[in-house]
């Protein structure tokens, strides 16, 4: 296995973004392509892959599983977004009778509809078991964000180059890991890249939430699905409140009910990257956005909290010693990380006031983050991802 903190801050030279593409003609029907993204994340990341590959492709159906960006594209989803977002052991075995009929949809549309493509993203614990059943029936299978082979399952591997043809990476160390495994695979760049920008001004941020425009942010995001958010803000809320100088902002996802902030009494905002741009600090609930603060250049404190059995399984599966991306990516501890019984309101209050308190800890942790950002890849992730997907639709 690699060493994840070896050669990790040599920056990898992607090749520019395709000005222009020949469009892969097919002379008889549109492209019928069968798509997996179960939650919010992948949503953004396939409908980010499907805009580009549409100039590319003569045309495309949809049909699968996505939510509201992969629904503005014409796909309607077999099953509403929120009942995919499912984490954590425990959770999934909970609900193993609703994934078992999921499955079973999925292979009906496969049977039916005979799509041209499987397109896989993320969600591996559900779209590695779709690419074997796609894989029997003969059907190609683009995986696009891959399992994290690199921190537990390494044994995934094998079945993964059985039933995947094209696997699509975001990171520079998955694909010499996949490549050694005898997977075909490309290094596409993150999508973020492109993504992460603030859409206004911190002044206008503060004037729609009627704060004083000097006044300093405290960024809370406690995830972008409800079990996570009723899980981490009321411990993120009382931990706010003990940093009086702060007003607490939560960044609030779409799918997440607003009910629950109010009963807190917190403000909130949808635009978490301008909430990132804005804030002095931000407490965030590991997952990809903690490398959407370290591309805006966001000290950070990192939390999570998950059921204890489900905690427990994880520290025997997973193989590296961090679980916030920005940590995985530097190959080293850059933010703090509060994980379950750490977690608490009094160690999450200290860790903000500690960080701070202390300019030279800013400063540090900034720079670090600008590495974490320029190794993310060049810009035009999608656009490589597309046509990646694109050459195999001839």
């Amino acid at each position: 296995m690699m060493d994840l903190g070896e050669k990790r801050n040599r920056i990898s030279i992607l090749p520019p973004p395709y000005s222009t593409m020949p469009s892969f003609q097919n002379p008889n029907r549109d492209i019928r392509l069968l798509v997996s993204a179960g939650e919010r994340s992948g949503d953004l990341r396939a409908a980010g892959l499907i805009r580009e590959l549409t100039p590319l492709v003569n045309g495309i159906n949809l049909k699968g599983l996505g939510g509201d960006a992969l629904g503005q594209l014409g796909l309607k989803s077999e099953y509403d977004l929120r009942r995919l977002s499912v984490v954590g052991f425990v959770e999934v075995i909970k609900h193993l009778p609703f994934f078992a009929g999921v499955m079973k949809r999925m292979e009906q549309l496969m049977d039916e509809w005979k799509p041209d493509r499987l397109l896989l993203v993320d969600y591996p614990g559900f779209n590695l078991r779709l690419a074997r059943k796609a894989s029997k029936r003969g059907i190609p299978v683009t995986y696009y964000i891959s399992p994290q082979i690199w921190a537990w399952g390494a044994g995934r591997i094998k079945r993964i180059k059985s039933s995947i043809d094209q696997m699509l990476v975001l990171f520079q160390f998955e694909e010499a890991l996949y490549r050694s495994a005898g997977v075909s695979v490309e290094y596409v760049g993150h999508p973020l890249v492109d993504e992460v920008v603030a859409h206004e001004s911190g002044e206008i941020l503060r004037d729609k939430l009627g704060l004083a425009r000097e006044q300093p942010i405290l960024g809370l995001l406690p995830g972008s699905r409800m079990q996570e958010v009723k899980r981490h803000l009321p411990a993120l809320a009382e931990a706010a409140h003990m940093v009086p100088a702060f007003t607490p902002v939560v960044g609030l996802a779409p799918e997440v009910d607003k009910a629950i902030i109010e009963e807190l009494g917190l403000h909130a905002t949808g635009d978490i990257y301008t909430l990132l741009a804005s804030a002095t600090c931000a407490v965030i609930a590991s997952g990809t956005a903690t490398l959407e603060a370290a591309l805006l250049g966001t000290p950070m404190v990192v939390v999570y909290r998950t059921n204890p059995l489900s905690a427990l399984l994880a520290k025997k599966l997973i193989r590296i010693p961090y679980v916030a991306m920005a940590n995985v990516v530097a190959g080293r501890m850059i933010v703090p990380e509060y994980l379950q019984d750490r977690f608490t309101p009094t160690n999450v209050a200290h860790a903000v006031q500690e960080l701070v308190n202390s300019p030279d800890r800013v400063a540090a942790m900034k720079t670090e983050l600008g590495i974490v950002a320029r190794v993310l890849g060049a810009g035009g992730a999608s656009r490589r991802a597309a046509a990646a997907v694109a050459s195999r639709l001839l």
